[in-house]
This record gives structure tokens, sequence and C-alpha cells, in this order.
């Protein structure tokens, strides 16, 4: 009987922890960088604008970068213009 009991509870754990399972859900943020005009002039007047449907953009801290350089920064700057060199 009591081998019994031993057994029916092992089995019970074993069953136990095969039921158990994690989800781990790892996503790639989409991110899409647009620039207006498409093809800009020399010297002339760009922008670029980042959109995205993964996360708050609002509640950001974006960096932009320009030729090495920081041009803008800052909490939900979504927008930058720029000359073409």
């Amino acid at each position: 009987m009591k081998t019994l009991r031993l057994f029916l509870l092992s089995a019970l754990l074993a069953l136990a922890a095969s039921m158990a399972s994690a989800q781990v859900f790892e996503t790639a943020a989409s991110v899409n960088l647009i620039i207006s005009p498409e093809f800009p002039e020399p010297l002339s007047e760009t922008s670029a604008k980042i959109t995205t449907f993964s996360f708050d953009l609002d509640r950001a801290n974006i960096q932009w970068i320009l030729n090495g350089r920081v041009v803008s920064q800052g909490v939900g700057v979504k927008e930058i213009s720029f000359a073409v060199i």
C-alpha cells in the first residue's frame, strides 16, 4: 500500500512537471524611417521621420545622429530637418 502511494505520488508529480510550461515572447520592433523628399537635391531642406506601431515613440528617448554628430535628441523627438550636402 505504501509503495502504491509512493508510485501514485511520483506519477502525479511527473505529470504536473510535464504539463508546466513557460511562454517567452521575443518581438523584433518594426521601425520605419521616412525621408522626404525621397531624392533630395544638393543643399535642399530634407526631413527624416521615424514611425512604429511596436512601441510608444512619444515616450521613447530618441537620438538623431548625422555625419557622426548628434543633431537632435530627447523624448518623443520623431522628426528632424537638415540640409543635404
